[in-house]
């Protein structure tokens, strides 16, 4: 709710038609008797000049005033029973009670011209007047502590302020609009319809008051002779003031712009040249021109143009479209929260076709994996067949999607068969497909590589995932990441420290240099492995490491059952995750980790049933590693805990040694690893 108190004084007709008379007099006061007011505005009237001709500006401040609230000023058919009296005054007189108004305008604010400026102070002296007559006073009459000079309350905001805001003001401002309809009402049929608001560029301050529909700021041609406008100009279509109390404007040429509270402005069109364009929380459409514009929609599902030239385009909050045109130049697309669509727009699309328009495109900002996006592509012809689609970006790198476009035109279509090569970039490039079988070479780059058969991810640190058949995945040079995806695949992590995700399927995982990891945690029953196998890993036939041919793997991540984890004669590590683990590293410096506490899911069960065996622990050799738990582990030796959180000590029971952890500080054993044999441990034997 906007505070308007400030501006009312009390007094105000309790009707909707005025009737009025106008008068070139000099009077010091009034006796005039008060009608009522409607909803109708009768038109434009034609009336004797008062004020050295000035009727004209006392015409365009009462339809001023009636188009933003639910008033209506008739001429009186006799001036003595008018009840308002717009007169040329020697001082300004003031509403009398509830029985008279009179409209007094001092010759100091008259310019004395017959025809109508838009710019010059004459009309604000009868808006100001006028308002006065309503029911309106000065700001801050009703609080000592709000002086009428506050500069926040400017003629900006009210142009019942004597506060200059720096521009004639030719309407009645925000909070006028606010305090007259609090009054009286809105005019709900001023500008109903679907409203194209231009602009002359003079040096004026007005308020926009629209009632409805779909409406746009216009900017792209002077309202006065119809020319191109090539300055720069700033449209907001936000209404009210931002947190720091700066009210939101819009500046065309020297004219600036206000929008009243509640007036609704859907979109915004710009000139030729370099523009800024705000949008609001409705379903924007923002069109910058030529020019380097910067476009910013704000929340609402908005659709943005940037046109020609180099241009910014800010989604914001909600399902967004982008516009990309041909020749439109080099734009900046920044993601925002919502599934948003790039659609490119007026090229023909045939055999193998290229859209690069003046310049390429900037796609940035785009977070795949918590938000889609979509590519619209239009056909001219409405019967391309695509069979792949290839956007190349200037800084990322180069982006391949063919699951995420979205295709709305009738007659383009998506080959779900045909077989493709890509060829990436040595930036960081994003290849989502379907279909194929598709080949990538990624050359350099940190890549991400989604849906192909055959994949070369070259140099760079690389995230892998294999298409469910058969593949050739290579990681290449760096630290990979690659998912097999399932299928009878051949996976090469290449040199570097890679990560291979088995999907089962009797695949052949091949580590090369560097250490490398094989991860079974996406299998759902317990594996048996055996590094020192060079032929086909054996065990239960439904674990998905049943028929993996291994080879180059140093370490290997179990799954969330029990398991049996066997190392080779190098230095291995050994990750059981959760169930009762059997683990033994054999020859070399072995690491057993240990990340998580619980028996669900995790690496150390807490009961003795769930408990890791480990079967070869070689004091000052293998470690076990606690590096991962949120704390650092004290070592207690054989003593008690002493109700620190993160303990760990040890006991020698049965023929075996327990180690076991306080986690919590509690005094109470939470989880327990059992090494097979009398080991006397000592600190150096943890990883804490």
């Amino acid at each position: 709710m906007v505070d308007i108190s400030f501006l009312l004084s009390g007094r105000h007709w309790d009707n909707s038609t005025l009737h009025y008379t106008l008068s070139s007099s000099f009077l010091t006061g009034s006796d005039i008797r008060i009608s009522h007011i409607n909803s109708s505005i009768s038109g434009k009237i034609d009336l004797p000049t008062i004020a050295n001709g000035n009727s004209s500006l006392a015409l365009a401040a009462m339809t001023a005033w009636s188009n933003v609230a639910a008033i209506t000023f008739q001429p009186s058919s006799n001036p003595a029973n008018a009840d308002l009296a717009i007169l040329k005054a020697v001082v300004i007189g003031a509403p009398v009670g509830l029985t008279a108004s009179s409209v007094h305008i001092s010759p100091e604010h008259l310019n004395g011209a017959a025809v109508f400026l838009e710019d010059n102070q004459s009309l604000w002296a009868y808006l100001h007047e006028l308002g006065h007559a309503l029911g309106l006073d000065h700001p801050g009459h009703t609080n000592p502590s709000l002086p009428a000079s506050d500069p926040h309350y400017n003629t900006n905001t009210t142009i019942m302020s004597s506060n200059y805001g720096g521009r004639p003001a030719i309407t009645p401002m925000i909070y006028d609009i606010a305090a007259i309809q609090s009054i009286y009402g809105a005019n709900t049929s001023h500008n109903s319809g679907n409203t194209t608001y231009r602009f002359s560029g003079n040096y004026t301050a007005e308020t926009i008051w629209d009632s409805g529909n779909n409406d746009t700021l216009d900017a792209s041609q002077n309202l006065v002779d119809g020319s191109a406008r090539t300055s720069p100009v700033t449209l907001d279509l936000r209404e009210g003031f931002d947190a720091n109390g700066k009210q939101y404007s819009s500046k065309v040429g020297s004219q600036v712009l206000f929008l009243a509270f509640n007036a609704n402005i859907e979109n915004a069109v710009g000139g030729s040249g370099g523009d800024s364009i705000q949008g609001n929380g409705l379903a924007n459409k923002l069109t910058g021109g030529a020019g380097n514009d910067s476009l910013k929609g704000d929340a609402g599902n908005d659709e943005l143009r940037g046109g020609k030239d180099n241009d910014t385009l800010i989604g914001g909050a909600g399902a967004d479209k982008f516009i990309i045109n041909n020749g439109d130049g080099l734009d900046t697309i920044y993601y925002g929260q919502q599934n948003d669509r790039i659609v490119f727009n007026g090229t023909t699309l045939q055999g193998t076709a290229t859209y690069t328009g003046n310049g390429e495109y900037s796609l940035l900002g785009y977070k795949l994996s918590q938000h889609g996006f979509s590519l619209e592509i239009t056909s001219p012809d409405g019967k391309t067949n695509m069979e792949a689609y290839q956007f190349f970006t200037t800084s990322n790198g180069v982006w391949f999607d063919t699951t995420n476009i979205g295709i709305t035109v009738p007659g383009i279509y998506k080959s779900t068969g045909t077989p493709k090569t890509f060829t990436g970039t040595e930036k960081d490039d994003f290849f989502n497909l379907v279909g194929g079988p598709n080949i990538v070479n990624a050359l350099g780059g940190n890549d991400t590589i989604h849906g192909a058969s055959t994949v070369d991810g070259g140099a760079g640190n690389d995230y892998i995932r294999g298409t469910g058949a058969t593949d050739v995945l290579n990681g290449g040079i760096g630290d990979d990441v690659i998912l097999s995806n399932g299928g009878l695949d051949t996976i090469h992590g290449g040199s570097g420290n890679d990560r291979i995700y088995s999907g089962g399927g009797e695949q052949k995982i091949f580590g090369d240099a560097g250490f490398d990891i094989v991860d079974y945690a996406s299998s759902q029953a317990g594996v048996e492995i055996n590094l020192a196998l060079t032929t086909r890993q054996e065990g239960w036939t439904y674990n998905y490491a049943y028929g993996d041919i291994l080879s180059g793997i140093e370490g290997i991540s179990g799954t969330g059952w029990g398991d049996t984890l066997i190392g080779d004669s190098g230095n291995n590590l050994l990750i059981g995750r959760g169930g009762a683990d059997t683990l033994t590293g054999g020859a070399g410096a072995d690491v057993f980790k240990y990340n998580h506490p619980t028996s669900s899911g995790g690496d150390i069960g807490i009961s003795t049933i769930n408990r890791d065996i480990i079967t070869d622990f070689a004091n000052g050799v293998d470690k076990i590693d606690l590096s991962d738990f949120a704390g650092t582990f004290a070592f207690r030796g054989t003593g008690a805990f002493t109700g620190t959180a993160h303990e760990v000590n040890y006991a020698k029971v049965a023929g075996n040694t327990m180690i076991g952890l306080d986690i919590d500080g509690n005094k109470t054993l939470d989880a327990q690893i059992q090494l097979l044999g009398l080991h006397t441990m000592i600190p150096s034997d943890f990883v804490v």
